[in-house]
């Protein structure tokens, strides 16, 4: 399945589908203004299938005339964050019930902007759409997404407004701290725009509505926002209304703008907030469960292996016990066994002591490295270990070097001969052997470093 991410908008006279990332642009999908939603949806399968898609999530951007937006007040942030409470509120400024609409709501200290769409009215289309297997997990108004693109452009920061002529009609937009706080969409007259902005302007309270970004307003609008707002700083640029939607989509699905607000809700569906790294995520979980099986699948080999090894030691034990003591039968306990012999055997000698007890390995080694000075360079290429014996061999950069090294193992008791160097590319190649003089006790003390107990000369 191909990557990627694919945005339907659904505007009054027909369709656009554009992907993410692609460079050709929104396509236009022609389809009859009395067709039914399964006629839409076959022409968009036919476009979507044309351009590769692989049934990925889709991002559905509403027409402005089909969303209803009014600003409500509310009596707190926490009730402003349970969006059923608001829709109620809602209800009382809008000719549709609660129950019938799916809303959301851009909220400020104060106040909301509610964002409103009769279910009934994209309730076909998204079933259609879902017979079809094609996800749609996100519903957007397109103005909002075009709001989003040319946002960038503006300044964020205090009170303005933004507007763009989209058609036979006018998206404006009042902006407080670079969110929407008041959304109308107007016929494409002078007289509506300059009405609608003095009306925004008387409304500003505690600030003045000092700048408006036009987009592709015609002179005799310009003059009619000029006149709206005598004394704010007017703006004009050009826009591809489907494309700025398209970046705007781009935006928020990647991450890095979140949308205000969000329809994929209540009757439409549930709003994931992951869904564009829902496949990313699930391959993570399959590797995640595919390591925890192969650590698993190791720990048993491993387990499996030192078993046998325990097995094959305990078969050496026996077969050694059946040398030393030829005729007997091989017992569990062997150690005791052995203890018990060497007690005797010690009896007829007059020796005392029980079984020689040999040492750690580990221990040994951690004599022989940790008297080594660690301010003198050198190398140690091999470290072999023979109960009390060791050897080292290695390269020193001076031939004194190894005389240190043989002097540091002498000071921990060790017995060392004299080094042997041989001069070599860079430095001396070294070989030092090493015996313990007398093996430690528990104490950490060689024997002849322990004091005589009691009244012991």
């Amino acid at each position: 399945m191909a990557g990627g991410h694919w945005v339907l908008l659904w505007e009054a006279d027909g369709f656009w589908i554009g992907k993410i990332g692609e460079k050709a642009g929104p396509q236009r999908v022609d389809v009859s203004s009395d067709a039914t939603a399964e006629e839409i949806v076959s022409a968009l399968g036919e476009c979507l299938a044309a351009r590769g898609y692989g049934g990925q999530p889709l991002l559905l951007g509403v027409d402005s005339r089909t969303c209803m937006a009014i600003g409500i007040p509310h009596s707190g942030r926490r009730a402003a964050r349970n969006t059923r409470t608001m829709a109620y509120a809602l209800e009382e400024f809008l000719p549709v019930a609660a129950e019938d609409m799916v809303c959301d709501f851009v909220v400020f200290d104060k106040d909301a902007l509610g964002i409103a769409v009769e279910a009934s009215r994209l309730q076909p289309l998204l079933s259609a759409l879902e017979r079809e297997s094609v996800p749609v997990v996100s519903i957007v108004p397109t103005a909002m997404l075009v709001l989003k693109n040319v946002l960038d452009k503006s300044k964020r920061k205090g009170r303005q407004a933004i507007a763009w002529r989209n058609g036979d009609w006018l998206e404006l937009f009042e902006l407080v701290d670079g969110r929407p706080h008041d959304w109308k969409t107007i016929p494409t007259t002078g007289e509506a725009l300059s009405r609608e902005l003095k009306a925004l302007q008387a409304t500003a309270g505690w600030q003045d509505l000092d700048r408006l970004t036009a987009y592709n307003f015609s002179a005799d609008l310009l003059d009619a926002a000029r006149a709206g707002l005598p004394d704010a700083s007017v703006t004009t640029d050009e826009i591809l209304v489907e494309e700025s939607a398209l970046a705007g989509a781009s935006s928020v699905l990647r991450g890095k703008e979140e949308s205000w607000v969000e329809l994929c809700r209540d009757q439409f569906g549930r709003y994931d907030p992951y869904r564009w790294a829902r496949s990313q995520l699930r391959i993570l979980a399959v590797a995640a469960a595919c390591l925890l099986l192969a650590l698993a699948a190791a720990v048993w080999i491993r387990a499996d292996k030192y078993e046998q090894l325990a097995v094959d030691y305990k078969r050496g034990q026996q077969d050694t016990f059946r040398r030393v003591f030829p005729g007997k039968r091989a017992r569990t306990g062997f150690l005791m066994h052995l203890e018990s012999e060497y007690g005797q055997l010690a009896g007829v000698t007059g020796e005392s002591g029980g079984v020689p007890e040999l040492e750690s390995a580990a221990l040994l080694l951690k004599d022989v490295l940790e008297p080594l000075p660690e301010d003198l360079r050198y190398r140690l290429l091999e470290i072999r270990l023979e109960e009390n014996n060791v050897y080292l061999d290695g390269e020193v950069r001076q031939h004194g070097d190894a005389a240190l090294l043989a002097k540091a193992l002498r000071n921990n008791g060790f017995k060392v001969e004299s080094p042997h160097t041989e001069l070599i590319e860079k430095g001396f190649a070294m070989t030092l052997t090493a015996v313990r003089r007398e093996a430690k006790g528990e104490d950490g003390k060689t024997e002849g470093e322990k004091k005589p107990e009691g009244n012991a000369p």
